[in-house]
C-alpha cells in the first residue's frame, strides 16, 4: 500500500486598503483639530455629563499648572471657581465663559475664558 500524505493549505485575502485610508484620514483630521485647539490663547476643554474632563487644549495645563496626569482625574468644578458654570454648560451644551480658575499652587488666575 502506498502512503498518501495529503497537505491542504487554505487561505483568504481581504483588501484592507479602504480601511487603512479611512484610518489615515481620521488621524489627519485629529491632528488638524488638535493643532487648531492648541492655537487658541484661551482654555478649551470638553467635559462629560458628570463634569469630568474629557479633552483639553495645551493651554489648560500651562495656565492652571496642573499636570496632564492630574487633569485626567479632575472635574471641571475642581478648577473653575464659578458655582453655576457646570449648570450653565449642562443646560446650554456649549459655553464661552469668563471666570476665575483655581491654579495648581492654590492661587487664582482671574478672567480666563473657558
Amino acid at each position: 500500500m502506498a502512503n498518501r500524505d495529503t497537505t491542504t493549505i487554505q487561505g483568504a485575502i481581504h483588501d484592507v486598503t479602504d480601511r487603512r485610508e479611512r484610518q489615515q484620514e481620521l488621524k489627519s483630521e485629529r491632528r488638524f483639530s488638535e493643532q487648531a485647539l492648541n492655537a487658541l490663547d484661551d482654555l478649551f476643554y470638553v467635559i462629560n455629563a458628570d463634569g469630568s474632563l474629557r479633552r483639553w487644549n495645551c493651554r489648560v495645563p500651562v495656565i492652571t499648572g496642573y499636570p496632564e496626569s492630574e487633569l485626567d482625574d479632575m472635574r471641571v468644578t475642581d478648577s473653575v471657581c464659578c458655582g453655576n458654570f457646570r449648570d450653565h454648560v449642562t443646560n446650554i451644551g456649549v459655553s464661552r465663559h469668563v471666570t476665575d480658575v483655581l491654579l495648581h499652587d492654590g492661587g487664582k488666575d482671574s478672567q480666563q475664558t473657558l
